[in-house]
């Protein structure tokens, strides 16, 4: 309301002769003293800042109501506008008893906040300096003391490698060994004459499980830990997958001599000293806890403190070997193990493909009939097959599965026969320039498409509203058989193979929909999904026999 006025009033203003510019100045003055005798501050000081910019006579004594109210009103005090309207209202002629003493007050105080405020910040200027100078300091000392110390550790160190190769030598069985890795020689490898537990050593117990790490120790002898990047398992918790297995002499609960680091596709076998590698160690690429393929033997070496590789040569025979370097099941999910694979200890070829199961297929623990059965695949099962046993034809396959964040949670299942499975490329022909994806791939895309559509369809019958009306699956059932017969006929396609695999893929991605079919209820999200079916669907429906081209005449 008071802008209101004050707009009024300007636009009055502006189009009257100077006496108006008085009056209002006069009822400005009016109100301010109104208001300043009941009390209303805030409002008197408003009309008083009106009055002392009109023509009014006692505008003078209108500013210096102002800062007068402004020194009573405001805490902490504003001085500079108590200065500015006292000053002001001298311009103007008007001098109270009161302005000058106020004047001086003001002045003087808003002097000392300006003081005040300089000898703090110069006092904390002083102060960031001398932390700076402090922190300087401090952090030469650090320098120089972690200099003395380092050098203390490396003579240290230098010495206690020089005493523990010494003693390495000595040590009968083993000398050969540790002369050979130092020397960057495997030639124990390639001959089958290397040791694994060359002194012979009793396995570490009790098991990491079970011991009392304030009262037991690993001590003397030979025991086998599991690895989450930097951390023992045993003292890992949350998402901890298992990235290495090292197996190998402890004492008093430190590595200490021959040690085999197992990675997923390698193993390093080096001497331990203290708890750490030592300065050379040998590699078997292709080899690690995980798979087994054809090898490459290297040697490395500590060069200026970084490892440098040797070159690598192949390592036929080594195969005689295989047996003391074992193979390890582990768990990609919680709990985080590893189980140590009985018979997997002889070559395996890579695959790494996904393949389909063309009929009902076992799943045994190990490579052979008379292994214990695992489970039984259904025909059209996709499973992810890792590899592939040189000596029988059997897949090491692993399912399919993810956690919905596209990370692979699929767990091993075991060894199935290869006759029972096809790849992907073998079922979808995948060699062909007709389509823009294999005949096979299309087929299953229209069959898991069909079946949404479908669904959609039957969940909604009797409502007048529906996802998917009867017309519209009229339409996609008469294109369907056309998309199967051109494509199976076209391509020598396994139609029913095909359809079993879509079926196994529509079950797993699209669980929701049996969950909507189940409340009846019409949503937003359905009417999405029924829309994305019949668009992903038409794709299909026009690359497929919008390619059979037939007569127009």
């Amino acid at each position: 309301m008071k802008k209101i006025t004050l707009i009024f009033l300007t636009l009055f203003i502006s189009l009257a002769p100077n006496t108006v510019f008085a009056d209002y100045g006069k009822d400005a003055y009016d109100f301010g003293m109104k208001f300043a005798k009941s009390g209303s501050y805030k409002e008197a000081i408003n009309f008083f800042k009106e009055c002392a910019e009109s023509n009014y006579i006692k505008k003078g004594e209108c500013a210096f109501n102002v800062g007068y109210l402004i020194s009573r009103l405001y805490t902490p005090r504003d001085y500079n506008q108590e200065i500015k309207w006292l000053e002001l209202s001298k311009m103007y002629g008007y001098e109270d008893d009161q302005t000058e003493p106020m004047l001086q007050v003001s002045k003087a105080a808003l002097a000392k906040i300006k003081a005040d405020a300089k000898k703090k910040a110069d006092a904390k200027k002083k102060a960031e300096q001398k932390r700076l100078a402090d922190a300087k300091k401090a952090e030469q000392k650090r320098l120089a003391d972690a200099k003395k110390a380092e050098q203390k550790a490396e003579q240290k160190r230098l010495a206690d490698a020089k005493k523990a190769e010494e003693a390495d030598k000595k040590n009968g069985p083993f000398a050969q060994q540790i002369t050979q890795i130092a020397e960057g020689d495997y030639s124990s490898l390639l001959d089958g004459s290397f040791v694994k537990n060359p002194n012979n050593l009793p396995i570490c117990q009790p098991s990491l499980k079970e011991i009392d790490f304030d009262t037991q120790v690993w001590d003397n002898c030979w025991g086998t830990q599991t690895w989450s990047g930097k951390r023992q398992s045993q003292q890992c918790v949350g998402n901890c997958p298992i990235t290495r297995v090292f197996e190998g002499e402890y004492h008093d609960f430190k590595w200490s001599g021959l040690g085999i680091n197992y990675y997923p596709e390698f193993i390093w076998i080096t001497i331990m000293k203290n708890g750490g590698w030592g300065k050379n160690a040998w590699g078997i690429e292709g080899w690690g806890f995980e798979q087994r393929s054809e090898c490459k033997l290297l040697g490395s070496k500590v060069v200026d403190g970084k490892w440098v590789d040797s070159e690598k040569t192949d390592c036929p025979g080594i195969r005689e070997l295989s047996a003391i370097f074992p193979t390890f099941d582990c768990t990609k999910s919680y709990p985080f193990k590893c189980d140590l694979n009985l018979s997997e200890n002889f070559l395996k070829t890579p695959v790494g493909k996904e393949y389909v199961a063309t009929s009902s297929a076992s799943v045994r623990e190990q490579p052979f009939n008379d292994s214990k059965l695992v489970k039984t695949i259904p025909k059209g099962m996709t499973v992810f097959v890792i590899s592939k046993t040189e000596t029988n034809d059997w897949y090491l396959i692993k399912e399919m599965k993810d956690n919905g964040f596209g990370e692979d949670i699929g767990q091993k299942l075991g060894y199935s026969p290869v006759e029972f499975f096809l790849s992907m490329d073998e079922i979808t022909s995948n060699d062909n320039n007709t389509y823009s994806e294999s005949p096979g791939n299309l087929l299953i895309d229209a069959y898991i498409y069909y079946m949404v559509i479908k669904k959609m369809n039957s969940m909604r019958q009797g409502y007048a509203v529906t996802y998917i009306n009867n017309s519209q699956m009229k339409k996609v059932k008469n294109k369907m058989v056309e998309i199967e017969k051109i494509l199976v006929s076209e391509f020598g396609l396994d139609e029913d193979l095909l359809w079993d695999t879509a079926m196994r893929k529509y079950d797993q991605d699209y669980s929701i929909i049996d969950l909507m079919e189940s409340t009846g209820t019409y949503t937003e999200d359905g009417n999405r999904v029924g829309m994305i079916a019949l668009l992903g669907f038409d794709t299909v429906a026009k690359e497929v026999l919008g390619s059979k081209k037939t007569k127009d005449f």
